[in-house]
């Protein structure tokens, strides 16, 4: 009996005891932080950087693509404004930013970005210092040499209330190889760069304005990004003679070619295969765009943006590649000037057919050139010549003028047999000055006005 008894009371301890079957203490709640994103600090404000450092709040799930700030002189600048990147990951970053303008006012903000939405920071304002306030040049300064850029450069002038001319086309001595003591300089009323041995500008990236930009005959030349914080309005743009410069991207800022007799020469630059750079500028007065002997420019991409040329003249000429004028669609109506010369392979002027108004046109020497149907809109126009295109067959565009002509003038076109399209303008207007001689066919006024208009 006492045997059984100590057998029950073991059974009831083990029972009794914790075991396996021990109730678990409950699990800890896992927390998780959305990201954030803030600035610590602004920097080392100079006259053109600043230095932002930025915190990230997050836990280390987290998964971050992208991270970098924004500014502008607008409050709560987006990745739409200027960005610079960091990089990815949660760890907090510090990053310079600069192409700034001394003196002024500038709003920046953080930015992560986490599975495809970005997360900003609140905006912080800082002004930039001013201390070229008291370091300006007066007059013009003509560095020819490399040594005249050395003793200049030392000085550490900011500003040039005359010209700057880095280089000269008549000395092959001591030619400029590196204008990095000039990287102080963030204006002059013209910036002439002529006949150098640069491989780039970037030493010039804190030049924010000048009234005049030539760039010429620099053999070593790759590109002009050096030029991209020039954000003022300019009254003239050379580019004219660099055998290795590619594109014109470093341009891009400008906007506007203002201020009377302005102009755009884009010239002679063997290798330039685009001139998108010029897409900024969305207006032009009182002036010209030249754009010639450019070998491997196909297209006038770049200029489309112009829509007002009313005041200005257009000469493309002597683009051997040249098959395209579709950038010249967005001209509204009317154009003082236009002459389309010596462009070896263009086939057609499409890209004129909204030009409605047109004081001179000039379509000479296009080889290539079958058709002028690209002037089927033109209405108006007081001189028009038309010479030596070797496979231009008929007229046919011209059908809708219904002003008079001061001067026609067709001649030499080798292969010309059809003046049809004019029968119906002429029995509304006049030419004053018929000139038609050497095309295939020559017809007087009343020929084509009788319907004799073709052979």
């Amino acid at each position: 009996m006492k045997g059984l008894l100590s057998i029950v009371l073991v059974i009831f301890l083990v029972s009794c005891g914790g075991g396996d079957d021990a109730p678990m203490e409950p699990a800890a709640p896992i927390t998780t932080i959305d990201p954030t994103t803030s600035i610590l600090n602004i920097l080392n404000i100079l006259d053109f950087e600043a230095e932002i450092s930025v915190a990230i709040q997050s836990d280390d799930n987290s998964s971050i693509g992208d991270k970098g700030v924004v500014w502008s002189i607008n409050t709560n600048p987006t990745v739409d404004d200027n960005l610079v990147s960091a990089g990815s990951g949660t760890s907090d970053f510090s990053t310079i930013i600069t192409g700034l303008v001394s003196n002024t006012q500038y709003n920046v903000r953080s930015f992560i970005n986490v599975e495809g939405n970005t997360i900003y920071s609140g905006s912080t304002s800082f002004f930039t210092t001013n201390s070229c306030a008291n370091n300006v040049f007066e007059g013009n300064v003509r560095l020819e040499t490399q040594a005249d850029v050395n003793a200049f450069g030392v000085m550490g002038f900011c500003s040039i209330n005359g010209g700057l001319q880095i280089g000269t086309i008549i000395v092959d001595d001591d030619r400029i190889t590196d204008i990095s003591l000039l990287s102080t300089i963030k204006e002059a009323a013209a910036l002439n760069i002529f006949n150098t041995l640069l491989l780039d500008l970037d030493d010039l990236s804190n030049f924010v304005k000048t009234d005049f930009v030539t760039v010429a005959y620099n053999e070593n030349l790759e590109n002009l990004d050096g030029l991209s914080n020039v954000n003022t309005d300019v009254k003239e743009i050379i580019i004219g003679d660099n055998p290795i410069l590619k594109n014109l991207d470093g341009l891009s800022s400008i906007t506007k070619v203002y201020g009377g007799n302005t102009k755009i020469i884009i010239s002679n630059n063997n290798l330039l295969s685009n001139i998108s750079g010029l897409h900024g500028i969305v207006a032009i007065d009182f002036g010209s765009i030249s754009i010639f002997n450019n070998d491997s420019l196909t297209d006038l991409d770049g200029i489309h943006n112009i829509a007002d040329l009313s005041e200005t003249s257009i000469a493309i000429r002597e683009n051997d590649n040249l098959i395209d004028l579709s950038a010249l669609r967005n001209i509204n109506d009317s154009i003082y000037q236009i002459n389309i010369e010596n462009n070896e392979s263009l086939f057609d002027l499409d890209g004129l057919q909204f030009i409605r108004y047109a004081q001179n046109i000039y379509i000479n020497q296009n080889n290539s050139l079958s058709n002028i149907t690209g002037l089927t809109n033109l209405t108006s126009v007081s001189h028009i010549v038309i010479g030596r295109n070797n496979s231009l067959l008929k007229l046919d565009g011209l059908e809708n003028i219904t002003s008079d002509i001061n001067t026609f003038e067709v001649t030499y076109n080798d292969l010309l047999v059809d003046f049809c399209s004019l029968v119906q303008p002429l029995q509304n207007i006049n030419i004053q000055n018929h000139i038609v001689s050497g095309n295939a066919y020559n017809p007087t006024q009343q020929d084509i006005i009788d319907g004799n208009c073709s052979q």
